[in-house]
């Protein structure tokens, strides 16, 4: 996101030293706002999920066995569950619906909300400071825009190769170019369509 906005300062413009605190300003606030926009929208999603749950829970407690075992099927849609035999998914789907019924209903504490809100803006806003980082050390806009840029790929290699899901360092470096890559490209795409 950072870089869709540093990528319009570039050297060769003249207004570029003029504007270029407006643009940097501008990024931090984007980051800013999207750190708390999705902060919101991973607590609103935790909450939806555990709302299944709980109505999955509540409708095998009253003993309304065949709707609570489709509402289990249903959640567990696109799963590795797709890869067993009817007879397997359906004892597995049984022994699910028996443990949730043994269960009671769930909330997550406002001090988790909470957690997870800071810890996402965070995470937005850190990187974002990071990548801007170069702007407020060097005093020439395209060199500080290259240190920048240099710092964003960083990112996404290191995003990239911390998530991998493979074992190895040759795969977890595969993965982390690899995302550096699709990073690079999205960054691209979007400058060129004016975003």
């Amino acid at each position: 996101m950072v870089i869709c906005f540093t990528s319009i300062l570039r050297p060769e413009r003249e207004l570029t030293a003029f504007f270029a605190d407006r643009v940097i300003a501008a990024a931090l606030a984007c980051c800013v706002a999207w750190g708390l926009v999705d902060g919101i929208f991973y607590v609103w999603e935790g909450h939806y999920d555990l709302k299944k749950r709980n109505m999955t829970v509540q409708v095998l407690k009253q003993g309304r066995t065949e709707e609570g075992m489709a509402l289990v099927a249903e959640n567990l849609e696109d799963t590795y569950l797709d890869s067993l035999n009817d007879e397997e998914r359906e004892r597995t789907l049984r022994t699910i619906g028996e443990r949730l019924a043994s269960t009671s209903e769930e909330r997550i504490p406002l001090k988790q909300d909470l957690a997870t809100m800071a810890a996402t803006f965070a995470l937005v806003v850190g990187t974002a400071l990071l990548v801007l980082l170069p702007f407020y050390l060097v005093q020439d806009v395209g060199t500080a825009l290259f240190y920048s840029n240099l710092l964003c790929i960083l990112v996404l290699f290191t995003l990239g190769y911390w998530r991998s899901q493979y074992h190895g360092t040759i795969n977890r470096v595969a993965t982390g170019f690899i995302t550096a890559i699709v990073g690079i490209i999205i960054t691209v795409v979007t400058v060129l369509l004016g975003g």
